[in-house]
């Protein structure tokens, strides 16, 4: 199974697995990861 490790300097924030077929990365709520971060758009990436 694919993992998606979210980290900041050498830091590991958050870890995911990523056991369905898409996912939605961005800072809003209604996103599988949410990133909050204003460098981060609303609706960031999808990962399929």
């Amino acid at each position: 199974m694919a993992r998606l490790i979210l980290s900041l300097d050498g830091q590991t924030l958050a870890e995911y697995n990523m056991n369905k077929e898409r996912y939605t990365i961005g800072r809003l709520p209604d996103n599988d990861v949410r990133i909050d971060n204003p460098a981060v758009s609303g609706h960031h990436s999808l990962v399929i």
